[in-house]
């Protein structure tokens, strides 16, 4: 499994437009949250979202997010903002 595919990255505020097919959970490792583009730091709660299928191979692609980002996604983890 990589982290991302080759070529071009995912773009900052995007997610594959359907619910990951793994979520891990783990402190921060530094890494950019996919949906807003800052650090996950060791003191917030990193999720490790993966997307079965979405590789150059058929494999699987991990995105990293803040457990805040996620969790203001729609219920199903879709790349669609909840609304009020």
């Amino acid at each position: 499994m990589k982290d991302q595919p080759p070529g071009d990255p995912p773009r900052v505020g995007s997610l594959p437009n359907r619910p990951p097919d793994r979520i891990w959970r783990s402190n921060g490792t530094g890494r950019a949250c996919q949906l807003c583009g800052k650090e996950i730091t060791r003191l917030e709660i990193q999720l490790e979202l993966e997307f079965v299928g979405d590789g150059p191979h058929g494999d699987g692609v991990l995105h990293f997010a803040h457990r805040a980002c996620f969790d203001a996604l729609g219920s199903d983890g879709s790349s669609q903002p909840k609304t009020s």
